[in-house]
């Protein structure tokens, strides 16, 4: 799992589209009715945000986004940076630009000293 996971992050970084959605949907496959197993769940449900996006629009990636925030708010911030971070890449691709609540969410980042993640995030295209 966990290699599926980061072979998807490095196939994003480098703009390989076709695999990363290829490795989401086999790690997608792997963890069928085992979600709750999966080691490293906030970057598990980044990365689905990120297929659903691509092969069924932005508006269907929307709950899983919505659910990951309520999910890890207060719980774990890493995680919940990723589903901010998500939130304003669909608001990107469906309004070519960010909304006002992702604006104030991505401050989130700055608060918490998380330069190193939103570097990562901007490499993988999600942030701007």
């Amino acid at each position: 799992m966990e290699f599926l996971l980061g072979y998807a992050c490095f196939a994003i970084e480098t703009g390989d589209v076709s695999l990363a959605l290829q490795s989401i949907e086999s790690a997608e496959r792997l963890a069928w009715g085992k979600e709750k197993a999966v080691p490293n769940t906030g970057l598990f449900d980044k990365l689905r945000v990120y297929r659903l996006a691509h092969t069924s629009g932005p508006d269907s990636a929307r709950p899983v986004v919505l659910e990951g925030q309520q999910k890890y708010r207060d719980r774990h911030p890493f995680y919940y940076l990723d589903l901010i971070a998500c939130g304003a890449w669909l608001d990107r691709l469906s309004l070519g630009r960010y909304t006002a609540d992702s604006e104030s969410a991505l401050t989130l980042f700055e608060k918490l000293g998380a330069r190193g993640l939103r570097a990562i995030l901007v490499a993988q295209g999600l942030l701007v």
